[in-house]
């Protein structure tokens, strides 16, 4: 009996599974009453003396089941709650006509208590004050879930028109940037070639970082390649030899005093070539102090 009472009471789940899923919450709402009836006939006919007051305590249970359909369906589906509340209404009602049909009616057995017609208007009372608190609060709840889900919208509008402004900003910053590259992608193009007709190299460096810049024409200048280390230790000693230490002082004084040198010293490249090259230092200053040169 177990085993068959669990797979009929697993039967709304069986049904969902199929793809009957309005039938399957209906089935829900009235299954209980179904299997009490059951168990209320089943019981009645073992029993050797059977208690009036089981009549009224499995009403109980109606009570406590009649809450299913406020569960399953929202007020919006009213054809569906209708039909879920009619298995506990119906169930109270005719519940004695019920057991009368199966010939184990409360008359039926010999008891004869005058007051006991009056249980299933106490217990259809009891069922509508349940049933409209659990509407009520059944409306509390849907509306405020329907607000929430308002606020909810509202914010992913929000965060849709927060997302494409900033979207728009990026874009722009992004063209933006993407011009001023262009733009400064000309002027060292510019200057790349300018520095190459007229054989003339820049330079910078700056006392706070140690950081050496060179231009491309200032590589080609002394034949080196532009994967050379410039913070080399004997960089002097490779492009100047001998002259080595007429530069270094010249720049040694023109961190220390801001005063620019123009020298013409002779240089070779590593593949052995020999240059005459002229040599202008100039300070970079910051509130009135070398920073550097270039």
């Amino acid at each position: 009996r177990l085993l068959l009472g669990s797979l009929f009471l697993l039967l709304p789940i069986f049904m969902n599974r199929m793809g009957f899923v309005n039938a399957s919450r209906v089935v829900l709402c009235w299954i209980p009453f179904i299997y009490l009836f059951g168990g209320q006939v089943v019981g009645i006919r073992e029993s050797e003396a059977y208690q009036p007051s089981g009549y009224l305590v499995v009403r109980y249970f109606f009570l406590g089941f009649g809450c299913f359909p406020f569960l399953v369906f929202g007020l919006k589906e009213t054809k569906l709650l209708v039909a879920g509340l009619l298995g506990p209404f119906l169930s109270i009602v005719f519940f004695d006509p019920i057991l009368n049909l199966f010939n184990v009616g409360y008359w039926q057995l010999g008891f004869n208590e005058s007051a006991y017609p009056f249980n299933t208007i106490r217990v259809l009372i009891s069922f509508f004050v349940i049933g409209f608190s659990c509407f009520f609060l059944k409306r509390l709840v849907e509306s405020s879930e329907t607000l929430n889900d308002k606020l909810l919208w509202e914010l992913a509008e929000k965060n849709k028109q927060i997302r494409e402004q900033a979207d728009n900003e990026v874009h722009q910053l992004n063209q933006q940037l993407y011009a001023n590259l262009q733009d400064l992608s000309e002027r060292e193009f510019i200057l790349n070639q300018s520095q190459r007709i007229a054989k003339i190299g820049s330079f910078e460096y700056r006392i706070e970082n140690g950081s050496i810049f060179w231009s491309d024409e200032m590589y080609n200048i002394f034949g080196l390649d532009k994967s050379f280390d410039l913070k080399t230790e004997n960089l002097s000693q490779i492009l100047w030899g001998d002259d080595a230490g007429v530069v270094t002082n010249a720049s040694i004084n023109l961190l220390r005093t801001g005063q620019p040198y123009d020298l013409t010293l002779r240089s070779k490249t590593p593949l052995g070539y020999v240059k005459w090259v002229r040599v202008s230092g100039f300070p970079i200053n910051k509130d009135g102090h070398p920073i550097g040169m270039h």
